[in-house]
């Protein structure tokens, strides 16, 4: 997999040290992580997907079914994984157990919604 930040591509060893010398990167990841929680009305719960502990969950921009949020919480020692290309987006709580094999059927419920050359924003929180 490639890491690209700021249109500068990293290859597989890109390193901490890499990483910190985005001080935005790491300015607005201490922000989110400062964020206070976002707490849904009522009438806002039966539109939302909630991904638990292993696993994952794709939703179109346009769901038939009215679902138009998804998230996940207590990600203590986990990962949340987000992938977004803009046609539909995939929330993976992601517990270090069949990462790969877990990513790898993300992306074939994503190529349902989007075509095979889609690009995607990818968002990775977690300790």
């Amino acid at each position: 997999m490639v890491l690209v930040i700021n249109e500068y591509i990293y290859s597989k060893k890109c390193s901490l040290e890499n990483l910190a010398e985005h001080t935005d990167l790491i300015r607005t990841s201490i922000q989110f992580a400062s964020s206070q929680e976002i707490k849904q009305p009522i009438e806002e719960i039966s539109k939302t997907i909630y991904v638990y502990q292993h696993e994952f969950a794709v939703l179109g921009k346009n769901d038939s079914n009215g679902f138009h949020l998804i998230g996940s919480d207590d990600a203590t020692t986990c990962h949340i994984l987000i992938l977004d290309n803009q046609i539909s987006i995939a929330l993976a709580h992601l517990d270090g157990s069949k990462t790969r094999e877990s990513i790898e059927q993300i992306l074939q419920e994503l190529k349902q919604y989007a075509p095979q050359n889609t690009n995607y924003d990818v968002y990775l929180v977690g300790k």
